[in-house]
């Protein structure tokens, strides 16, 4: 370690000539005055030091300023905070670094002793100057002790730094988080080497460089350590230029017990053991940011496996030894997606390895590091005896999602945080593309209609929702974009943008793309531009710019009214699409320079309805007219033809219709409904419902009539989109409300034939098994008897004989099973969730442990999930999100709960969870009351972290209330047409 060292502050005074006349006895008596306040100031130094704590990292302004007046001393652990004499003026006050001052390339050292979670590191950058400066900034936090010198990189000759700061060669700015390096005089234009030194604790909240534990099959406790690096927590495991525009190359060697594996991002070149000690030395990596640089420290087991791209790519799967028999199936989704992905972006995986591994304690579900990327276990483990399909789904899609990452992200990277979608936008859509080679019977590109399309409009609706690409500088402003807007609509309009441009156009963009800016740094307008290229080179000479820039620079999206003219033609207007039917502008924090106005892509099908015959006749299948950020008529050439819009479901907008043309929609279902493809189905029924929840229909019940049809219909997608609507009605009307009972048998009376022929029985087919799933919860969940008593034998026979219940119904038996015991089988379920080595299986646990329906056991449950014993860390959200969201007595638990142990929960959460923790408890709130209590209680805590989902979640409160006051008559008159009284 770092040994601490005792610094001096003092304020540089300027003699000039003639200032001070030299006299001897003044010289005498000065001397024998420095003496003495010499020995006072060391003093009073080491008696401040001695009671300075460890973490003390940054003195406030005026405290260091009475100690300058009083002649204290600064000594910290690391080095003393500036005092700048013009507040604001200084190159680092800026929170982004300066562009004249550039890493090439990193030795990081790391001496790991994972008894005692210590770290000692020595880190040499070096650096391009290519501006006269006084000041060199890095990112560092957390550091205990850290030193720097500063070298000529030709002459290796130590540069004269500073005095005043001592041995540490520099000073904190906390509010920056940087470790300025001053110099004596100037750094001229040059190359140098700064050589850190320093040591640090293994950090415990799932970010940086951090320790966690887990049991191997002896059940003894284990240690592991892995980073966690994105987006800004690097500088916490060395020092840095933690930037993504920051690229550099790495040489990283790490010494550790020689029981542990040592794992980074190249493969190992050379070993050296010293006793019990090894350290690794690790191929240079290419150029790369900061944030994708991976540590881990782990005695796990491994298999292999050689993916077939353009040079064979080794790609070693780890896990822990009780579950490397879990690994098989992420193996061979990711030896053939990493080859699929090559072929498609026609851009070679440079890199020798393409490692995964599962680790126990992840803040995200995975992180695509270059070379080694990290997962969740549940992300990375599917067992073919426990797990569900929907299990299944998840590793094939993340597996995919990281993969894509390669290359965008890795290979290409975002210039700065602002255009994160660059990143995840392109992996939450290609991940579809590569999951679609491993399994085409699946169709996994349709997924993305139910799953991301619907998910991204969902929160795009809101006023307090934000555009794709958002200025962002803070960390914790970072943090905050990490959501379906990023991921979810940034996919979503990239669908879009494929569909209209082509798919050899797009790919072809991409290539342009990739290799133009291979191992740099891209902003949207690079890729539009690309992009622009590759329809010039076809010849349709798309403006991509003019396209894109108002999907990404304004928030919302557009809903699309059409209107017949009863003469062949039909007016499509365009305007803003919010769910909040009196949304409140005065909390709207981004303006939009377009108006709200998109340039849209419009695709419709052209039809003709035949009311006699009650037939419905496909003409054309899809037709393009563009919307300019205006309103548009278009011609079908025919009286007798109508039109559905949003062809195939690619625009990220709504559709509404006059009350004709909804009434056409409903017939089309009724008469034909597989004349329409199953995404356009799904996109009219989750159009219909979000429309009638927004206000934006004549009557709430067109929705209704759209639904009626769906006992008709045999394929999942539509069932989903209608599940999710119809859902909506039960789960927002309380137990005592008039229509709750209409509803629950009206959606028995539409389910019941399609229960009746797949129950709980076994199913080869993956399309038709989610929609069995869909079915049975939908069944038990509105309380058909047949299903809850066949729910209820295999609870009992797995809990009294141990009979495996088959996976996909684990959730729902596990749930009613709780719901219908007392606290006995809720103990001995914990018990086997505490013991339990499968990851998927313990995630069905935990909601199945939420259905108890005693007030105090919920407590004690919510309790053990911020433990951090019982319930990892990063399971704790999915607990409170159980608990207030699926349990009819749970809300008023959650948030009783969350107002008692609101410090401690920010405190272990305000960096990770904490946002979605709070909107979990608070997004279902239904009144007036529980509103405004959560807003005093909110305005009295002022929490700095999560506050766009807390926002969110008001406007979603407010427009629940809103939905409340004015549907729940009109749904219940509607109903009692379709249920009698008697069965009501």
């Amino acid at each position: 370690m770092t040994k601490t060292t005792v610094h001096m502050l003092t304020e540089d005074v300027e003699l000039k000539p003639g200032n001070v006349k030299p006299d001897r006895k003044n010289v005498f008596f000065l001397t024998i005055l420095a003496v003495a306040l010499l020995l006072v100031f060391l003093f009073i130094g080491l008696y401040i030091s001695s009671n300075n704590k460890i973490d003390d990292l940054e003195l406030k302004n005026e405290e260091l300023l009475k100690r300058l007046k009083k002649g204290g001393s600064n000594k910290t652990t690391m080095a003393p905070t500036t005092v700048p004499k013009t507040p604001g003026t200084e190159v680092y006050h800026n929170i982004r670094l300066p562009e004249y001052i550039r890493p090439i390339h990193y030795e990081i050292d790391l001496e790991i002793n994972m008894e005692k979670d210590i770290v000692d590191g020595t880190t040499k950058i070096k650096t391009e100057v290519s501006k006269r400066t006084k000041y060199i900034m890095v990112h560092a936090m957390k550091f205990n002790n850290i030193d720097v010198i500063v070298k000529r990189f030709d002459s290796q000759l130590t540069y004269p730094l500073e005095q005043k700061h001592g041995s540490n060669g520099g000073f904190l700015y906390k509010p920056n988080l940087y470790f300025v390096i001053e110099a004596q005089d100037y750094f001229e234009i040059g190359t140098y080497s700064l050589e850190f030194k320093f040591d640090y604790n293994l950090r415990k909240d799932l970010a940086g460089f951090y320790s966690s534990t887990y049991e191997n099959e002896k059940r003894e406790t284990r240690k592991v350590a892995a980073t966690q690096f994105a987006p800004v927590d690097a500088r916490s495991a060395f020092p840095c230029f933690d930037e993504p525009a920051m690229k550099a190359t790495f040489d990283i060697s790490m010494k550790r017990d020689k029981s542990y594996l040592a794992l980074s991002n190249m493969p190992v070149i050379r070993t050296k053991a010293d006793g019990d000690e090894v350290t690794n030395y690790f191929k240079t990596t290419p150029i790369v940011s900061t944030y994708l640089i991976v540590f881990v420290i782990c005695d796990f087991e491994s298999k292999m496996v050689v993916a077939n791209t353009t040079v064979p790519t080794n790609m070693t799967y780890y896990a822990p030894s009780s579950q490397i028999d879990q690994i098989d199936y992420a193996m061979d989704v990711g030896s053939k997606v990493l080859p699929h992905l090559e072929s498609y972006y026609n851009v070679s995986y440079p890199l020798p390895k393409a490692d995964m591994i599962a680790i126990p304690s992840l803040s995200y579900r995975a992180m695509e590091h270059w070379g080694l990327i990290t997962y969740r276990a549940i992300a990375l483990l599917y067992d073919e005896h426990n797990s569900a399909s929907s299990d299944k789904f998840l590793v094939s899609r993340i597996v995919a999602h990281e993969l894509a990452h390669q290359w965008f992200g890795n290979i290409v990277t975002m210039d700065w945080w602002s255009d994160l979608w660059l990143n995840e936008g392109f992996a939450s859509y290609i991940q579809f593309i590569g999951m679609d080679k491993v399994h085409p019977d699946w169709k996994a590109l349709d997924f993305q209609l139910t799953r991301d399309v619907a998910n991204a409009m969902s929160l795009d609706s809101l006023i307090s929702s934000h555009p794709i690409y958002i200025e962002v500088e803070r960390p914790e402003d970072i943090d905050q974009i990490f959501d379906a807007i990023s991921y979810a609509k940034g996919g979503s309009i990239l669908r879009m943008l494929d569909n209209f441009l082509g798919e050899e156009v797009f790919k072809k963009g991409l290539n342009i793309y990739l290799r133009r800016f291979s191992y740099k740094n891209a902003k949207s307008s690079d890729l539009w531009k690309a992009l622009s290229e590759a329809s010039k080179l076809a010849g349709d000479n798309y403006n991509v710019t003019d396209v894109m820039n108002s999907w990404i620079f304004q928030m919302n999206f557009p809903e699309l009214r059409i209107k017949s003219l009863n003469n062949g033609e039909f007016k499509v207007d365009q305007v803003r699409f919010l769910r909040d039917q009196n949304p409140d502008y005065s909390k709207e924090k981004f303006n939009s320079s377009y108006g709200y106005k998109w340039n849209i892509p419009f695709k419709y099908t052209t039809l003709k309805l035949d009311d006699t015959a009650k037939s419905v006749e496909l003409i054309r299948n899809s037709t393009l007219a563009w919307m300019k950020y205006e309103n548009i008529n278009v011609d079908t050439g025919s009286t007798d033809y109508l039109i559905k819009g949003n062809a195939g479901q690619y625009g990220f907008y709504r559709v509404n219709y006059d009350d004709a043309g909804w009434a056409n929609m409903i017939k089309i279902l009724k008469y034909n409904h597989k004349i329409l493809d199953v995404k356009d189905r799904a996109g009219l029924i989750s159009d219909v419902f979000a429309l009638a929840n927004a206000g934006r229909l004549k009557e709430y019940t067109i929705a209704l009539d759209v639904f009626d049809y769906i006992d008709a219909d045999t394929d999942y997608l539509p069932w989903k989109a209608a599940s999710d609507g119809i859902n909506f009605i039960p789960g927002t009307l309380t137990s005592t409300r008039p229509a709750q009972k209409k509803i629950t048998k009206y959606i028995l009376r539409k389910v019941s034939a399609l229960y009746e022929k797949y129950g709980f029985e076994d199913n080869d087919n993956f399309l038709e098994r989610y929609l069995q799933v869909e079915i049975v919860n939908l069944a038990c969940n509105n309380g058909h008897i047949g299903c809850l008593g066949n729910s209820t034998k295999l609870f009992k026979d797995w809990m009294e004989k141990d009979t495996p219940v088959p996976g996909d119904f684990r959730n729902l038996v596990y749930y009613y099973g709780i719901k219908n015991s007392g606290i006995e089988a809720w103990d001995e379920m914990f018990e086997k969730f505490l013991n339990n080595k499968i990851a998927s299986e313990k995630t069905k646990l935990l909601y199945g442990l939420s259905a108890i329906q005693e007030p105090w056991a919920l407590e004690r449950y919510l309790d053990y999930a911020i433990s951090g014993r019982q319930i990892r860390p990063q399971d704790a959200s999915y607990v409170f999100d159980y608990v207030a969201n699926h349990n009819p007595i749970g809300r008023p638990v959650a948030w009783n709960f969350l107002k008692q142990n609101w410090d401690k929960i920010y405190e272990m959460f305000k960096d990770t969870f904490f946002g979605r923790i709070v909107g979990s408890v608070t997004s279902g709130f239904t009144t007036n009351y529980e509103l405004d209590k959560m807003r005093e209680f909110i305005a009295e805590k002022k929490p700095k972290n999560g506050q766009r989902i807390i926002q969110q979640s008001e406007e979603t409160i407010k427009s629940t209330i809103e939905w409340l006051s004015k549907y729940e008559e009109p749904i219940d008159q509607w109903l009692s047409t379709k249920v009698p009284a008697a069965a009501a």
